[in-house]
């Protein structure tokens, strides 16, 4: 029997560059206000609302207007990250949930939640003749150390890449199998474990594999 959490894992950690700019000059580890180089806000484009970038290690929670990132509120060093002061000219990316869960997908629940991470848990049923398997996954989405109220935006926002990268999955081979398709069914919500108090973000998906 194949490890189908293996299959996922694979497709979900194999890394996807997000959109870039430059950092226009230098900002210290409590600036709430990011410029970009002139122009280079457009690169971001469709980028709309509250997303997430990464400078240097930091992961930072921002909204943007033309070349100007504003921080949102308890937005420096999420998903445990730390904030730190950063160079004009260094790189700005658009997170991917590559870039935020990295390794950390697993069919067990997390042994820490000092980092962000994906559980996922699943039944399978054969397609006759088909050699796929039609899966009915549970994916819960874990956002990293913080405080409570930015550890359940945290887990909501890698909850957002999640549905962005498998909602663009079709016909994918990867190391150990192939993911055909996944559709979305249910979720969002975010619960909190009774034991660990761990928030997380929980969702339904029928992903079809071999």
């Amino acid at each position: 029997m194949k490890d189908f959490t293996q299959i996922l894992r694979e497709y979900l950690t194999a890394s996807v560059s997000g959109a870039t700019a430059t950092l226009d000059s230098t900002i210290d580890a409590d600036d709430t206000t990011i410029a970009l180089g002139s122009g280079e806000g457009a690169s971001l484009q469709p980028i709309e609302g509250i997303f997430t970038i990464g400078i240097d290690s930091e992961f930072i929670r921002v909204t943007r207007s033309v070349d100007t990132l504003t921080v949102d509120a308890g937005g420096r060093g999420i998903m445990g990250t730390t904030a730190a002061a950063h160079t004009g000219g260094a790189t700005v990316s658009v997170a991917t949930l590559s870039d935020v869960v990295g390794s950390r997908v697993s069919g067990k629940p997390p042994r820490d939640n000092n980092s962000p991470s994906l559980w996922i848990t699943y039944s399978e049923i054969p397609r006759e003749d088909t050699g796929f398997f039609m899966l009915d996954a549970l994916i819960r989405t874990f956002g990293g150390a913080g405080p409570k109220d930015s550890r359940e935006i945290d887990c909501r926002t890698v909850h957002r890449l999640l549905v962005d990268r498998l909602n663009f999955v079709f016909n994918q081979a990867t190391a150990s199998g192939r993911i055909a398709d996944a559709l979305y069914e249910s979720g969002g919500d975010v619960l909190v474990d009774p034991d660990t108090e761990w928030p997380f973000a929980q969702s339904r998906w029928n992903i079809e594999v071999a």
